[in-house]
């Protein structure tokens, strides 16, 4: 894992991670991340990029096991996390991570639904549909409009396509994207074979598995299977799978009462007025 991104004042002391999903990177969160520190002086927030995404490397297994050593390595350099927070692929890294630890830090995991689905959306933004257009684009490319055309006449979504070319970049022969293809195809694949029911089930941690109300990647089952005594489950209704750019005060109301409560302060309070 490269280096990641740091959010916070120089003296901040209690992490809290943000753990973007597939293709994204940990700067996709820069903003919202600054919006949660300012809650307490005391958080410094970390933007991870996962192993083939951004400036880190992907040396094989590439799984979402392999991600939580990552996350693993990331602890010990820059101490446990009171709240990790995970998107889409990075939610069940960051539930794969938690079941490692024990009771002890939480965890809010948005729109990672945690089985293994029987059938996917297979429309325009299903991620193995974009990769696939992806790995389709003749690279080195000229300018960002000859990686953004062939997006756009496949289907997807302006704003989705201009998340995607952020993750491309402009070397001496032209323009290519950061991903690692092979290791990012491993991740997905690992990703929709793992099921996490069972830990969530039976864990003591403290989770918050939100779904956004208008996400297409839930099954029944994902609604309905039984969890721990911490665990909750919230829906923000008109959020769509990017649920920090479809509904951000939702998203960030469910953050901040995480924090508040890892913090030790009341819902009502604003941590530094708990502390008194």
């Amino acid at each position: 894992m490269s280096n990641p991104e740091r959010i916070g004042a120089p003296d901040a002391a209690i992490p809290i991670w943000f753990v973007h999903g597939i293709l994204g990177q940990g700067r996709n969160w820069r903003s919202f991340a600054r919006r949660v520190v300012e809650l307490d002086p005391r958080l410094v927030a970390y933007l991870p990029d996962l192993r083939g995404h951004g400036g880190s490397p992907a040396p094989p297994p590439n799984t979402v096991a392999s991600c939580a050593d990552d996350l693993d390595e990331l602890a010990r350099i820059h101490g446990v996390p009171a709240v990790v927070v995970g998107h889409s692929f990075g939610g069940k890294v960051a539930l794969s991570w938690l079941a490692r630890q024990g009771p002890g830090p939480a965890a809010v995991i948005l729109d990672s639904p945690p089985g293994t689905p029987s059938a996917r959306d297979a429309g325009a933004t299903d991620p193995t549909v974009v990769l696939r257009l992806l790995r389709s684009i003749v690279t080195p490319a000229t300018d960002r409009e000859s990686l953004r055309r062939p997006l756009l006449e496949a289907g997807i979504p302006v704003p989705v396509a201009s998340w995607l070319l952020t993750s491309a970049r402009q070397d001496p022969d032209g323009w290519r994207w950061q991903w690692d293809f092979d290791a990012v195809q491993s991740l997905l694949a690992d990703y929709f074979a793992l099921d996490l029911r069972p830990f969530l089930a039976e864990t003591g941690s403290r989770v918050v598995l939100v779904r956004a109300g208008r996400s297409d990647r839930w099954s029944p089952d994902d609604d309905v299977f039984p969890v721990g005594p911490r665990v909750t489950r919230l829906v923000l209704p008109e959020a769509g799978h990017w649920v920090h750019v479809d509904d951000p005060e939702g998203t960030f109301a469910i953050v901040r009462d995480a924090v508040r409560e890892a913090l030790g302060a009341p819902p009502g309070l604003g941590a530094a007025d708990a502390r008194g």
